[in-house]
């Protein structure tokens, strides 16, 4: 079985045996590429909530139903998920089905009842992410806090350990909109396309931007659906901003994601089925359950972005997972 890394400093592979986890630490090997980007930033980071949030009230909530799965059974992505760096005992996990107006088929979520974004947060942000770029994703997951991460994407799926509001209690969706844009990436920031408009540029949206190419397109999807909402206000704001200086950059990401960013219609058909169900009885994995318990991942080629960074003083991470 082969494996695709992305390094940015040290890899952590977590390896389950029996009860226990075991960390493994790898030193980023040489001749592996740089990522990063050295162009300076256009805002501070805490700068961009300011302006990109109050416009997501201005999104249409879709109306949704929720069925609560029956004790003792969960995705295998969320066992596995629950297990990478203990973030949750499995039989504190609850299951949700939640089906919404735009799309007949239901989105599996699971949440930790310690977890910081409340379901009812959850659910509704989720629907607020427009409904084509939502059928790519495959589970939601929400987490207790871990310190200094704010969410991560790995593969299809979406992990939130932040309550997806700032500290004065604004709601604050800039999180789950850059790690959609973590799974609709599938290769776009290293493609010669973004590479070109990134030569052709001479800056980047924020200060995490500059930690890798993944993350820029990340930050970018944001500005994207900013643009989808309110495009006089998007207008606005890039004039007073002098956004110019990263336009090939806007332009890339406006004609590949336009379409999937631009809020309202039925959804198309969903990328990625949910994954196994399984029967946990009490919520207690047995050595051999941990021994045959893998993620349905495609030759485990998924790249795990984390997070750190999103909000100031943090670090970001890529590996592949963890379990």
């Amino acid at each position: 079985m082969s494996f695709k890394i992305s390094f940015i400093s040290i890899l952590f592979i977590v390896l389950a045996t029996s009860h226990s986890i075991h960390a493994l630490v790898l030193r980023r090997p040489q001749g592996v590429e740089d990522k990063s980007i050295k162009l300076p930033a256009l805002f501070d980071d805490g700068a961009l909530g300011d302006i990109t949030n109050r416009f997501y009230k201005q999104v249409p909530r879709v109306k949704y139903t929720v069925r609560e799965w029956d004790p003792d059974f969960y995705p295998v992505a969320c066992i596995s998920e629950s297990q990478s760096n203990n973030k949750c005992p499995i039989s504190d996990m609850k299951v949700y089905d939640v089906t919404y107006e735009d799309c007949p088929q239901p989105w599996t979520m699971c949440r930790c009842n310690g977890a910081v974004v409340s379901p009812e947060r959850l659910f509704e942000f989720f629907g607020r992410v427009p409904v084509k770029a939502r059928a790519e994703i495959r589970h939601m997951f929400a987490w207790p806090e871990q310190p200094g991460l704010a969410a991560y994407a790995f593969g299809p799926d979406i992990g939130l350990t932040n309550p997806l509001q700032t500290k004065d209690g604004k709601q604050d969706m800039n999180a789950i909109i850059h790690e959609a844009g973590h799974v609709l990436d599938q290769g776009a920031s290293d493609s010669p396309e973004m590479l070109d408009a990134l030569s052709k540029d001479s800056c980047v949206l924020r200060p995490y931007s500059q930690v890798s190419r993944g993350e820029n397109l990340g930050n970018a999807m944001v500005m994207t659906y900013f643009k989808m909402i309110n495009r006089s206000e998007y207008d606005r704001v890039h004039n007073e901003k002098e956004m110019s200086c990263m336009q090939n950059q806007l332009d890339f990401m406006e004609r590949r994601y336009a379409e999937r960013m631009n809020p309202g219609g039925t959804c198309p058909p969903r990328l990625h089925k949910n994954s196994e169900r399984k029967h946990v009885p009490g919520g207690i994995l047995t050595k051999r359950d941990l021994e045959l318990l893998q993620r349905d991942l495609p030759d485990s080629t998924w790249t795990r972005h984390e997070d750190h960074g999103m909000y100031p003083h943090g670090h970001m991470h890529d590996h592949p997972n963890h379990f």
